[in-house]
């Protein structure tokens, strides 16, 4: 997929249909902070699973300009109880994301991400939530900051 495309297609589903000018913000937010390719040049490049990954995390935050921060932030959350408790064993929710990229199959295994952004007056605090099907049986995993370490173990 090409980040044209990418764009249109997540316009069309997570924003607003009249604020095309606030996806395009975003989409150059996140080119500044090199999560997607640059310039004209790369227009013709195919993006990669955790790129694609990034897009859809950028569209997190309420304000387009913070796209590439947020979605940095929320790429590398960390799942509670470790790698062996999250969706097919990701290390971090961008990886998540890039394995139901990837496999044709697990599309059918998502069920829902919630994707969440605590504002106060001090710090944002980021989270997530993925809900999935393995064997039938509904799962659920939350990814949190890497310096919650006493959630990282089983």
């Amino acid at each position: 997929m090409y980040a044209r495309e990418l764009m249109l297609w997540l316009h069309a589903r997570l924003a607003e249909p009249d604020a095309f000018e606030r996806t395009q913000k975003r989409f150059e937010s996140l080119r500044g902070y090199g999560l997607l390719p640059r310039g004209r040049e790369n227009a013709g490049v195919r993006l990669t699973d955790k790129q694609i990954g990034s897009a859809v995390l950028g569209f997190a935050h309420s304000l387009p300009g913070y796209a590439g921060h947020a979605s940095r932030i929320l790429g590398d959350l960390r799942p509670v109880g470790g790698e062996s408790a999250s969706f097919r064993g990701a290390p971090t929710l961008l990886d998540a994301l890039a394995v139901l990229v990837k496999l044709e199959g697990a599309f059918s295994d998502l069920k829902r991400l919630t994707l969440s952004i605590e504002r106060d007056f001090h710090a944002d605090e980021y989270s997530a939530q993925l809900h999935f099907c393995v064997d039938g049986q509904s799962r659920v995993v939350s990814f949190v900051s890497k310096y919650a370490s006493s959630l990282m173990h089983p």
